[in-house]
């Protein structure tokens, strides 16, 4: 929970630390950056691109591999769960597993539209895509289907497993969300929203699940799709929900240039009014002390989980699309349109620029053990970068302040900022 990753129309992901401090710029994708992930260990970003690419990276900003087989933009990426494998979702119809060097492991075919989002099950031994065929399916982590969901009378854009991959939930443009088991058949029926439902998510402890939507609220329900609660006071479409890691509070982003914390039971708790403009993602740290938001006015923001400001990450020269915490919750990674992504520290430093999508990044991810990120890109790649440890990126960087004071002798009076360990050559 220290680090975010955003995606952005700009063509880039950047990595920030949880002050707003931009840690890197993921360039490379040639079109906007659709969705960002972190592995599980937070080493890798992975991000995913309308150039029709997804891309891993480094957390430093450098690339690992490019993924190239897609035929069109890449919406959608996540790693599986023991952070060996990454899945990328397409507008050419198929979903894509990788491994971490690059190499195409197998095809998803079977959707006959866009795929606009893969995810992992929590074992890792399933995956579940969302597509603009109006399904959503179920496959193994070899890439055979196993289910088809049908039941939506309109587009599938969201599809989410429950913490204990007994269940999935699904969000539709037919204002309706879904849950179904394991197997395919569904379960209830989620109605009460007026417009399409952008989001579906689980609690962590999986009783719950909140939904978002374009009538401008978000919803809770129980595990059997009975209505908690409605969540009102934003003045435009909501985009996207979360819950806290301990399952007591919500947030939701919004087109009214909001972010909103609110309790379970669905009292709102904290408006987050900084943005100047639509407010895409929203996130909670692993910790759940701080949250991130991603915004169409080209910044990140950083805030505690009463809703104080604590940073603005200022450095993309677009939209910013997704904001991800690395695992240790240390650095940020954020996704933009721009062309590039960045990360981060927590006191909003820009730790790595990555440059090389030619279009948006519009996602992005760092693996499970946070060393590696991938982006997707609207440029048709994903780029898997390598990720620096807080250490190894502060060592070079007290290298670089070494070369600065030779240069810069006064300098070094007025502020102490590294000491060499003796005999080891490490910095502190």
């Amino acid at each position: 929970g220290q680090k975010l990753a955003t995606a952005s129309d700009d063509k880039t992901a950047r990595i920030w630390d949880k002050k707003g401090k931009e840690l890197a710029v993921l360039t490379g994708h040639q079109d906007r950056v659709t969705d960002v992930a972190f592995s599980p260990s937070g080493h890798k970003l992975a991000t995913a691109s309308r150039d029709a690419t997804a891309r891993i990276w480094e957390l430093q900003g450098n690339p690992l591999a490019v993924l190239t087989e897609h035929h069109d933009r890449v919406y959608s990426v996540a790693f599986s769960p023991d952070g060996k494998k990454l899945a990328t979702a397409s507008r050419d119809a198929t979903a894509r597993i990788w491994d971490l060097q690059g190499n195409q492991l197998d095809v998803l075919k079977g959707h006959q539209d866009r795929v606009y989002r893969v995810v992992f099950s929590p074992d890792g031994k399933k995956l579940a895509t969302a597509s603009d065929d109006k399904t959503a399916r179920i496959w193994d982590k070899k890439g055979k289907e196993l289910a088809v969901l049908t039941g939506h009378q309109s587009l599938v854009d969201s599809v989410a497993f429950s913490p204990d991959g007994e269940k999935l939930a699904t969000a539709s443009e037919d204002k309706t969300a879904r849950i179904w088991d394991k197997k395919g058949k569904e379960l209830a029926v989620l109605t009460g929203h007026q417009s399409l439902v952008d989001s579906v998510v689980f609690s962590p402890d999986g009783k719950k699940l909140a939904t978002a939507s374009r009538d401008g609220t978000a919803r809770i329900w129980d595990k059997k799709g009975k209505e908690l609660a409605v969540l009102t006071g934003h003045q435009s479409w909501v985009d996207s929900v979360a819950f806290s890691p301990d399952g007591k509070k919500l947030a939701t982003a919004s087109r009214d240039g909001t972010a909103r914390i609110w309790d379970n039971k669905g009292n709102q708790l904290d408006v987050l009014k900084g943005h100047q403009d639509r407010v895409y993602r929203v996130v909670f740290s692993p910790d759940g002390k701080k949250l991130a938001t991603a915004s169409r006015d080209g910044t990140a923001r950083i805030w505690d989980n009463k809703g104080n400001p604590l940073a603005v990450l200022t450095r993309h020269q677009d939209r910013v699309y997704r904001v991800a915490f690395s695992p240790d919750g240390q650095r940020l990674a954020t996704a933009s349109r721009d062309k590039t992504a960045k990360i981060w520290d927590l006191q909003g430093n820009e730790l790595a620029l990555l440059t090389g999508h030619q279009d948006r990044v519009i996602d992005l991810a760092f693996s499970p053990d946070g060393q590696r990120l991938v982006t997707a890109s609207l440029d048709g790649t994903v780029i898997i970068w390598k990720v620096e440890s807080l250490g190894e990126l502060l060592r070079r960087g007290c290298e670089l302040l070494e070369d600065y004071f030779v240069r810069n002798p006064k300098a070094k009076e007025k502020l102490w900022v590294c000491q060499r360990e003796k005999g080891t050559g490490n910095r502190e």
